[in-house]
C-alpha cells in the first residue's frame, strides 16, 4: 500500500505478485497530476526458501521408543499399532501407512515425512505380530489312572459307569474338552478334543470296554 502526498496523483505497483524464493523487486510508481512527472520507489522483498527438513526427532510405537528400520514384536492377535513420529521441523507433515489391519507375522509400516518444500523421506518399521500356536498335542492322557496316551483301547472293571478322565496339553494356549465319561456295558468311545490357540483342533479317541 502506497499513499501519495498529493491525493490526486496516481499509484501503480508492480512486482508484488507471483513472488519467488529469494529477492523480489517491487516498484511503486507515482505519477503526478500533470501526467508527466513520475517517480519510482523500489523495494526488495526477500522470500525465504521453504524448509527441506524431513528429519524426525523421535519415533514411538505404542508409546515405546523405536528407531527407523527396527523390528518391533507385538502380541498375537494385535490388529493396530499406534505410531507417533515427531518431525524436527514443525512445518513438516507426517503420514502413516501399514499400521492398521495387522496380520500374524511381519508387517511393514511406512512413516512418510514431507517437508514444507514438498521433499520427503520415508522411514520404515517392521511390526512382527506373534503367530498363534497350532500345537494340539497332549502332554498326558489317562483314564481311570491308566496312561492311554498313544493308545486306542482300554478295558475297565465290570460295573463301571463313570470314568475318571484327565488330559493335559503341551501348549498353555490350547484348550481341552472331554466327552464319553459316562459309559455303558460294552464298548464306549472316550473323545478328547484339543483346540489350539490358532483355532484348529484335533481329537484323541480311546475305545473303553467294560468287562462283562
Amino acid at each position: 500500500i502506497a499513499a501519495p502526498e498529493d491525493e490526486a496523483a496516481t499509484v501503480a505497483i508492480t512486482g508484488n505478485k507471483l513472488l519467488v524464493t529469494g529477492a523480489n523487486t517491487v516498484t511503486v510508481r507515482v505519477t503526478a497530476t500533470d501526467g508527466k512527472t513520475v517517480r519510482d520507489y523500489v523495494v526488495t522483498v526477500n522470500v525465504p526458501a521453504l524448509s527441506s527438513n524431513s528429519n524426525i526427532s523421535s519415533l514411538k510405537v505404542n508409546n515405546a521408543t523405536a528407531t527407523a528400520g527396527s523390528t518391533i514384536n507385538l502380541p498375537a492377535g494385535t490388529r493396530f499399532a499406534e505410531i507417533l513420529a515427531v518431525p524436527e521441523d514443525s512445518s513438516s507433515s507426517v503420514l502413516y501407512t501399514g499400521n492398521k489391519d495387522l496380520v500374524a507375522g511381519p508387517n511393514t509400516v511406512t512413516v512418510k515425512v514431507t517437508a514444507a518444500n514438498g521433499t520427503f523421506t520415508e522411514y520404515t518399521l517392521t511390526l512382527t505380530v506373534e503367530t498363534l500356536s497350532n500345537d494340539k498335542s497332549l502332554k498326558s492322557f489317562s483314564i481311570e489312572g491308566f496312561n492311554v496316551l498313544g493308545k486306542g483301547k482300554l478295558t475297565v472293571a465290570s460295573g463301571t459307569r463313570k470314568l475318571r478322565v484327565s488330559a493335559q496339553v503341551n501348549n498353555s494356549g490350547a484348550s481341552v474338552s472331554i466327552s464319553g465319561r459316562d459309559i455303558l456295558p460294552g464298548s464306549n468311545n472316550v473323545v478328547v478334543t484339543v483346540t489350539a490357540a490358532d483355532g484348529t483342533s484335533t481329537t484323541y479317541t480311546v475305545i473303553v470296554k467294560v468287562k462283562a
